[in-house]
């Protein structure tokens, strides 16, 4: 009964550990992504200014 436990719990174990690593990629990405739209505006903002 205790090795059934042990069994289904590292199994358990390593699909929490698999979720958590898919959900730091997810976040980096939509980190990347919000820091590309950051740069955007930047260049879209100094191109404003420069046209006054």
């Amino acid at each position: 009964m205790a090795l059934l436990l042990i069994f289904f719990g590292s199994i358990g174990l390593i699909f929490f550990i698999l979720w958590l690593v898919e959900l730091i990629r997810e976040t980096h990405k939509t980190s990347v992504k919000i820091e590309e739209r950051v740069a955007n505006i930047e260049l879209l903002l100094e191109k404003l200014n420069n046209n006054k």
